[in-house]
Formats: C-alpha cells, structure tokens, sequence
C-alpha cells in the first residue's frame, strides 16, 4: 500500500468527480489484492480500499466528499488515486492494434498420424487427426526443414516432433536431425530438436540417440499408476504406466535438464498436487501440469466438472507457492503463464506461438497454425513446397495476433493473462476460434485470480525466490502449444 496522504492534501480534492480504473479486486486467506487490468499491476490493498473499489464510481465520489471528516477514508482514497486506480476523469484503455509480422522459429512436424495408444482425451482423435492415418515420408520431413530455414528470420530455430507418437517414425527423426546439421553448416542456423511422446516405446537405441543428439523430451505421464492408467491406455485397454517407468529412469539419467515430464489433468483424474509430487520423484529438469481441453466431448467442462477443477486448481496453488518459495519451484503449471506475465508487466495479447512464431506441418506436407488445427481443411495455410498462402494466414493472425479483437473477450478483467484461450480449443468447441468456451473461460479467470495471489504473495513474502517461479525458457516455451 502506498503511503497515505494528509487530509490537508486531501482536502483540496474532497470534491472531485472520481472514476476507478478498470481492476479485479478479490480476497483470499483474509487478504486483499486488485488487479489494474490495462497497467498489469498487482497491488495489495487494505479492507477498506477493497470496499472503495467495490463501489459504483458514484459512490467514491459521494464518499471522497465526506472524506474530510474522515482520515481513514481520505488516506484510503489518496492511496487509490496514487497508484492510478482512482482518477479525476474516466480513463478508457484504447488498445493500439499491430499487425505482427510472420516471425516462424517453430515447427512442429506430424511424424506420425498414428499411434499406439488410445488416450481417452487425445486431441488427435488417437493421433489420426480423423484421416486415414499414416507416417510422415523422409523427403516431407526433410522438405519442411528446408522449408523452416527458408522461411525464418532469426539464427535459433526448433524443430519439434510431434504426433500420434512420433517414435513410430524413428528413422525420419535420425534423418531430420542428419540433414538439420547440414542445413545449420550451410545456412548458419542452430537447430534444436524437441520429441513429444508417450514414452512407450523408448529402448536403448533410442534413448542413446536421442542423448547424443541433444534433442530435448517431453514425456506424457498424469501422475501415479491409478490416475495414468485410466486416460492414457493401450487399444486393449492396459494401462501404459508400467511400459514408461520402465525406461523413463534411463532417459533422465544424466539428462535431467533436457527432460520434461507432462501431466494433462481432467475432472476425473484432478489431483494436481499428487501428480506433481509424484512426478518429482523421477527427477527431471522439467514438470509441466495442465488440463485436458475440450477437444474431446466427454470432457468438455460442464457445472459440475468446472467446480472440480476449481477446488483442484484452488489446493494446487497452494502448493505451487509452497513449492516456489521452498524448493525454488520446480513446477510449471497454468499459473506459470500469467505470473511470467504479471511480472513483466506486459500485457499478454496472444494465447500461444500458433501462426506467430510457431506453426504445424501435417504428414502429408500441409500447414496449419498449430496441431490443433490439423485435418481442418479451413486452417490449412498452405504447403511446404508452395508456401504460405499470404490472404489465409493475414486473416487469421490480424484477427486472433491481439485479444482485444476478440469481442466475447473484450470486457474480461483476464484478458490480458488469459489473452483469449487456445483457439483450436475454441474451434473444436464452438467452430469459431473467436467464440471461446464460457466453461473455459469461467476456469481461465479462476486460474489467473489464484496466479495473481501466488504472484502478490511471492512479492510479499519471499522477494528473493521470486524469478525461480518462472523457470520456462524462451525455447521452451515456444514448444509449448497446448
């Protein structure tokens, strides 16, 4: 809080016309905090401030006239007016719309549109995309990285393997790393290498290349044997739990810093702080936990499943603000995304890389803004070969490149976290990527409020450990799409 103001100075403005700013203000564990929503300033607040700015801007006015009579409440309102959350004239944040330009570092690559599992919640319709299926030829791999090199700007580019299970389609990944160094020698590029898999599949060929090639890991797990083995089965129905752990030892040794473990969480799987404390136990460099989107039907959020997961999501920030303030946090987590936010002090105008930095190639050579969008033949942005078609990708990215042009968005005190939500998720729900899901929305909003409170805490308590909260690098999170 600032300090406060003498009622002599407070005198001279007892009666002014005062309009609040646009804030979220919310208590939690007996404690306030608001949100000034175009600043992206977190700010703790006494209960009486709290009051103020619950109140109509006719109300603050009419109480900043008797505030004379009052120094608790003439210091309260000139604290509100110095950090800008009360003002003499109504303020209106009027966005300024860029048009950003096409800046691609990310490729994803659809090695394989099969898989060997049946996730109950995969995006990919069990890593067919609802196509035939099938794998990624070595000349379409190696075409889209000649692709990536001929379209990129910058020196630092990342290819990224995706799926299906991408291990189905050993050899083409061997061949892309292969031709990936000859193409950073003969362009001057620095190439990484990211593998997505389910972790089945690994074996001492495998786990040797990948060490040796540098090429960074994510492997899917959701936490213990219980909670794993009912989303993410074989087509008989076997749990695949046993199959990871088994080499999963193996791939970490040694390797802890270029492997990440991920959970995707449901409404019947939604011990969050279990599965991170379990999956801490193995060691990895990285532990990112999320939930499951609503690409597949049964679990889409509905009133029951949305209080889940917010009384899920309530126990796991807890331990997340535990965790950074002990253990220098070792988690990522939805919440990471709007702390790293909050404490650059940037508004978030974009949910993801998709169509920006990062874009996806499907099996068969096509483009789309991410894997989201493969096999939806109204988001194919062009091919490899021909390139980007230039109207395609103009409109979606002017339209979707800044939240402010989503109208359902408009006038969400989250916006600039949340920045819209994943557009695929919004397609897949309400065939739009400008309609997001209110179900969704209402979770995002709940989720920013508790990483605001994890970031005021953090701020308040243990100033020190802070950037330790935001362990996601610049690659990696760019890998990040879902």
């Amino acid at each position: 809080m600032a300090d406060g103001c003498s009622i002599d100075e407070q005198k001279l403005d007892a009666n002014l016309q005062l309009f609040k700013a646009e804030v979220h203000c919310f208590c939690r564990d007996g404690r306030f905090y608001v949100l000034d929503v175009a600043g992206m300033r977190v700010h703790d607040l006494s209960a009486l401030e709290a009051r103020i700015l619950l109140m109509t801007d006719d109300a603050v006015s009419a109480l900043n006239s008797r505030s004379e009579k009052d120094s608790q409440i003439a210091d309260a309102i000139c604290d509100l007016q110095k950090q800008g959350m009360l003002n003499s004239s109504k303020l209106e944040y009027i966005p300024e719309f860029e048009k950003p330009d096409l800046a691609i570092s990310n490729l994803m690559l659809n090695l394989s549109e099969e898989c060997n599992l049946s996730c109950k919640y995969c995006l990919a319709q069990c890593g067919s995309y609802g196509n035939a299926g099938g794998k990624m030829s070595e000349k379409v791999a190696c075409d889209s990285i000649d692709f990536l090199v001929r379209e990129s700007r910058g020196e630092h580019l990342i290819i990224s393997f995706f799926g299906g299970e991408p291990l189905l389609n050993f050899e083409t990944i061997q061949t892309i790393i292969k031709h990936s160094r000859d193409m950073e020698i003969s362009h001057d590029k620095k190439i990484c290498h990211h593998l997505t898999t389910n972790g089945t599949l690994f074996d001492d060929e495998i786990i040797s290349f990948l060490k040796n090639n540098g090429c960074r890991v994510t492997v899917s797990i959701d936490g213990d044997r219980e909670n794993h083995d009912k989303m993410r089965i074989f087509s008989d129905g076997r749990g695949s739990f046993d199959r990871i752990c088994q080499w999963l030892p193996l791939m970490i040794d040694k390797y802890q810093e270029n492997v990440q473990l991920e959970g995707t969480l449901n409404s019947e799987t939604r011990d969050f702080t279990g599965a991170a404390k379990f999956l801490q136990q193995f060691g990895a460099g990285h532990i990112y936990i999320n939930h499951a989107r609503g690409f597949v039907k049964e679990f889409r959020l509905d009133d029951v499943s949305l209080n889940f997961m917010k009384d899920a999501y309530s126990e796991f920030a807890r331990f997340i603000l535990d965790d950074a303030i002990q253990n220098k946090a070792t988690i990522n987590s939805a919440f990471s995304r709007y702390i790293s936010t909050l404490a650059s002090g940037n508004r978030a105008r974009g949910f993801c890389a998709a169509s920006t930095n990062l874009l996806s190639v499907s099996r068969e050579g096509k483009i789309y803004p991410c894997p989201g969008f493969v096999g939806l033949e109204d988001y194919a942005l062009g091919d490899i070969w021909q390139g980007i078609e230039p109207q395609k990708i103009a409109h979606l990215r002017e339209t979707l490149a800044d939240v402010d042009h989503i109208p359902a968005c408009r006038a969400c005190w989250a916006r600039y976290l949340c920045a819209g939500g994943c557009i695929a998720e919004s397609v897949a729900i309400n065939k739009s990527p400008w309609e997001p899901c209110s179900y969704s929305c209402d979770l995002n909003r709940h989720i920013a409020e508790l990483a605001i409170w994890i970031y005021a805490e953090l701020v308040r308590r243990r100033p020190e450990f802070f950037l330790s909260l935001l362990p996601i690098s610049k690659d990696l999170a760019k890998m990040i799409a879902f």
